[in-house]
């Protein structure tokens, strides 16, 4: 978790399996929310603003519909950890299939601009309480 402007910080965390094509399980991606939340609780103030940055998404039927299953692909401990962090934008990775896309994840009476840059990435613009995603083109 790291400050950007004074309010807005970034948090995140990373997972690498012994060869390219070892997914995580959800076991693994756990503690690594868990140390990502801890970490943000040591450094935030609740009036505080936060990006999260994740390679493997959250799962998030609501906002983006997954056609299949999700094991492997989308985890629920990133959708529990965007629910304790309480983040304006999330920005992921991992499922090629929606690269340049994003969505608007409702969660209690907050939203988080829901964003999957793909390799071109792009341009995330914070304003106040919104967030605004521009892919590269």
């Amino acid at each position: 978790v790291y400050q950007v402007p004074p309010g807005l910080f970034v948090a995140g965390g990373g997972w690498a399996g012994e060869q390219y094509f070892v997914l995580p399980t959800e076991r693994d991606l756990k503690a690594i929310c868990e140390q990502a939340l801890a970490s943000a609780r040591r450094t935030m103030k609740p009036r505080d603003r936060c990006i999260l940055l994740t390679h493997y998404p959250a799962y998030l039927p609501e906002a983006i519909p997954l056609h299949g299953n999700k094991f492997g692909v989308m985890y629920d401990c990133v959708r529990e950890l965007i629910h304790a962090l309480r983040p304006i934008a999330v920005i992921q990775g991992h499922v090629h299939g929606l690269f340049l896309t994003q969505a608007t994840y409702r969660f209690g009476k907050r939203q988080a601009l829901v964003a999957f840059p793909g390799p071109d990435g792009g341009m995330l613009t914070i304003d106040g309480e919104a967030a605004e995603f521009r892919p590269w083109l």
